[in-house]
């Protein structure tokens, strides 16, 4: 169970915490995953250790419908999860059987920690999933309490970017593994292992959910990922030293992980260009972001394609470049300095 007078204290913390009547006749606790249209190899996988992932019970979806309805309207009530848009933008959606529908949830009865560790594993792992909400309890003296938790903006923000990906044949889901399932877990247990007195990432989890408020299109959204990397691999550069600037630094150090990483980063959007020039386009990308110019992917910048495949770029590196620093923090706490 959470306790309520320290689930504010929670990294991330969620921005409301909506209580009911201890009576109040609720599912039990569950977390709900807003983005995954079926399960490949299992009907149930264990996403960390004792919590399964699965499909919602008709009591659970009743309650994640009225609860998307009563914030929403019917913008985001049932459309994501229970229809077939048209392949062409013509036509109608088309309504799906039960069984198709795309409501899953984790089922959840953890503490503030384990809720913590949960939604960070999530937030950097491969797979990409994104938690809606967590209906729980919460103890409050001798007193238990129903609650729901979860961000408004964060919320808000990761059903209007799933509305845009919308697709015919998976609506805005993924297909989760069994690997997958497995990834989520062995980063939740070097999360739990971590030490963040030999490197903190407290501070890096922060802006990663921090901007999970903003719109997902947002160019804020590429620049504060740009910052998140450099604060986990960079230092300042010495102001007389043109060979320590900070692309200079990232390019290196990246070379340098890419190496270890299995698999390495995904450049085939961008061949037959090689890491060293692809991130000094990434950083012109960067450049005109931040000096409020208009990117420029016709020219320029032609050799990235797009800025949906920069972006992915910069996300995916994030991701990567977090999960070694579990696995390996006193390598990023050198490099860092080097």
């Amino acid at each position: 169970m959470l306790d309520f007078l320290t689930v504010f204290d929670m990294m991330p913390s969620p921005k409301v915490v909506a209580t009911y009547e201890m009576d109040t006749n609720v599912p039990e606790p569950f977390c709900f995953v807003l983005n995954i249209s079926e399960l490949a190899g299992a009907d149930v996988l264990e996403i960390i250790p004792g919590r399964v992932l699965r499909r919602a019970t008709e009591k659970e979806i009743e309650y994640i419908t009225d609860f998307m309805r009563k914030r929403f309207g019917e913008n985001f009530s049932r459309g994501l999860w229970e229809t077939r848009r048209p392949k062409w933008g013509k036509g109608s959606y088309v309504k799906l059987p039960k069984k198709e529908w795309r409501y899953f949830v984790i089922e959840f009865n953890g503490g503030n920690e384990e809720l913590a560790l949960l939604e960070k594993a999530l937030c950097i792992a491969p797979c990409g999933l994104e938690l809606g909400f967590t209906l729980s309890r919460v103890t409050l003296g001798k007193k238990v309490f129903p609650a729901c938790l979860y961000s408004p903006p964060r919320l808000f923000q990761s059903l209007s970017a799933l509305s845009y990906a919308h697709s015919p044949e998976r609506g805005a889901g993924q297909i989760i593994t069994v690997a997958d399932a497995e990834q989520v877990g062995e980063i939740f247990a070097a999360l739990k292992a971590h030490d963040n007195g030999v490197l903190d990432l407290d501070r890096i989890f922060k802006l990663v959910f921090e901007l999970k408020d903003l719109p997902h299109f947002s160019p804020l959204q590429i620049l504060g990922s740009f910052a998140a990397l450099e604060s986990i691999l960079t230092h300042a550069p010495a102001p007389a030293d043109l060979h320590d600037s900070i692309t200079r630094q990232i390019k290196q150090k990246l070379a340098l992980l890419n190496r270890r990483w299995q698999p390495p980063l995904d450049y085939s959007s961008f061949q037959p260009l090689p890491h060293d020039k692809i991130w000094s386009k990434m950083y012109d990308y960067r450049s005109a972001i931040a000096h409020g110019g208009l990117p420029d992917f016709k020219s320029k910048l032609s050799v990235l394609k797009s800025a949906n495949s920069a972006n992915a770029l910069i996300s995916e590196t994030l991701k990567k470049t977090i999960c070694q620093a579990l696995k390996e923090p006193q390598l990023l706490a050198d490099l860092h300095e080097c």
